[in-house]
């Protein structure tokens, strides 16, 4: 099974060779980088980009609503204290 940087470093590679064949066919070469290179896995690295942000985003906002939680916690503490002095 290819992992998803292999896969993307085989497509480029079959670009590579195919415009080396296809040199001297302009139109053939860019039909098959757009379909090999472009639309195509375009979408599927985006997809997986936006994966990674979307995680990254959802971690943060945990560490940040534990964070505020912890503030609230410890400034009902204060009052607490200072309530009893």
């Amino acid at each position: 099974m290819i992992k998803e940087g292999g896969r993307l470093q085989t497509v480029e590679l079959i670009i590579r060779i195919a415009d080396y064949v296809f040199r001297d066919k302009e139109k053939v070469r860019k039909g098959f980088g757009d379909v090999m290179g472009g639309k195509v896995l375009e979408l599927e690295s985006d997809k997986l980009i936006q994966r990674g942000i979307e995680q990254g985003i959802a971690m943060e906002r945990k560490k940040t609503e534990a964070a505020e939680a912890e503030i609230q916690r410890l400034k009902k503490l204060l009052e607490e204290k200072n309530n009893k002095q």
